[in-house]
């Protein structure tokens, strides 16, 4: 049964033709791991990140700028982690991450979807097959429907966006989970894959946590998400993780003797799936 939260009962920004939730949990266990490259940089840090993920044979989905902040475009290093990818077995999908890392939250809905539309554009352009976005600093968090609803509105841009947390603690209460919608979940044709927990960013060098304290309370999230959604996604970045790889091995080494039956996929896997899932219900 197709239900709405209250959150968006009392918002003007949605209709009930446009936007639709399920609070049916994925038919089968799925962890995304993602990554937000700010700089378009392949350095010592990514190149570890993906020796790991290859050695646990664990998809990444990697979100990335067109260009530097200094204007310089990213597209031969990032052709060289395609190519580090393909030798290292490692499953490998690419992002749009804006144009450059600079926040959305200012701009017109109008404008972040013509943002959007240069960034997908020009990867395609330059050979690299992008279909999914993530926006610098989650700024469009607050907007990301009338985005979605203005994206789906024009076929061939994207076909799921990830800039949303929803995570505002690292203890988030009985009515904020029920507030917010931490499921994938489809606005216009396209589908939110929303961030299951506080990031690396946040906890590390924001907070001031310590490396034990994050692994445990990513353990913690994965089996709260999984339990309710059959749905866990993770947010890294290679600057941050770079300098505690061993909270990334202990927690990937976790989920895979605690989630031995999940699938490590990456968003657009995810997409085709709940694509057919949805064709399947449409046709019952």
């Amino acid at each position: 049964m197709n239900i709405r939260t209250l959150y968006d009962l009392f918002s003007n920004e949605v209709s009930p033709k446009s936007f639709f939730l399920t609070r049916d949990a994925l038919p089968s266990k799925r962890i995304l791991i993602t990554a937000d490259l700010d700089e378009p940089l392949f350095d010592l840090r990514m190149k570890g990140l993906m020796e790991i993920l290859s050695r646990h044979q664990i998809a990444l989905t990697l979100f990335c700028t067109n260009e530097s902040r200094d204007g310089k475009r990213g597209y031969a290093a990032l052709k060289q982690m395609v190519e580090f990818a393909r030798a290292e077995n490692l499953i490998l999908e690419i992002g749009s991450h804006s144009i450059r890392h600079e926040s959305l939250a200012h701009k017109d809905p109008l404008r972040i979807v013509s943002t959007v539309r240069e960034s997908v554009m020009s990867f395609r352009k330059e050979g690299v097959s992008v279909y999914g976005f993530r926006a610098p600093y989650l700024s469009t968090e607050r907007v990301y429907r009338k985005v979605l609803k203005k994206i789906g509105a024009k076929d061939g841009i994207i076909k799921y966006d990830s800039s949303t947390l929803f995570e505002g603690n690292l203890f988030s209460s009985r009515i904020h989970d029920f507030l917010y919608w931490k499921s994938p979940h489809e606005v216009a044709n396209i589908w939110e894959l929303p961030i299951s927990c506080l990031d690396d960013f946040h906890l590390f060098t924001k907070l001031k946590k310590e490396e034990k304290f994050v692994c445990e309370y990513w353990k913690r999230k994965v089996d709260i998400n999984i339990r309710k959604y059959n749905y866990f996604l993770l947010l890294i970045h290679p600057e941050v993780i770079g300098n505690h790889f061993s909270v990334l091995e202990d927690f990937l080494t976790y989920c895979e003797q605690r989630y031995s039956t999940a699938c490590f996929t990456t968003c657009l896997g995810l997409v085709k799936e709940l694509n057919l899932l949805k064709k399947k219900r449409s046709s019952l």
